[in-house]
This record gives C-alpha cells, structure tokens and sequence, in this order.
C-alpha cells in the first residue's frame, strides 16, 4: 500500500471560503443595522413626547445604525483593496 498524499487546497477554494465568511459578516451588519433604524423610526413616531429611558433607547437606536452604516462603508472600502 502507498501512504496516502495530502490533499491540497486550492487557491480558489481559499477564495471562496473568504467570500462566503464576508458575505455572512456583511449580511449580519446589514441586518442589525436595518433592524436598529427601523426600531429608531419606529420609536421617534409612537414617542411624540418620550420619556427619559425612551429617549435613551432612541439615541441607542440611532447611534447603532450610525456606526452600522460606517461598518458597511468600511467593510466594501476594504473589499476592494
């Protein structure tokens, strides 16, 4: 019997493995980020006048989507290079 050779991988298996861990990333970014800018709109509507801990979970909000929405600039910025 021969011993066995060990497989290689090949460059584009490599590739794709990093494209598939990107997209999960990305897709986890633009979902929280979605999600938190619809909680944020939602809030500001049914809050005319909120109270202090609805002013707090409306500025979590949109400080959330804010940075969200940098991760995505910085997530495709950084896929092209």
């Amino acid at each position: 019997m021969q011993p066995k050779m060990p497989i290689k991988k090949d460059k584009l298996d490599d590739s794709l493995d990093v494209a598939r861990i990107f997209k999960l990333i990305f897709l986890s970014v633009m979902s929280l980020t979605v999600l938190s800018l619809a909680v944020n709109v939602y809030l500001l509507f049914s809050f005319p006048t909120p109270s202090e801990e609805a002013k707090r979970l409306i500025e979590t909000c949109s400080t959330t989507w804010k940075l969200g929405f940098g991760a995505i600039l910085g997530l495709i910025g950084g896929k092209t290079f």
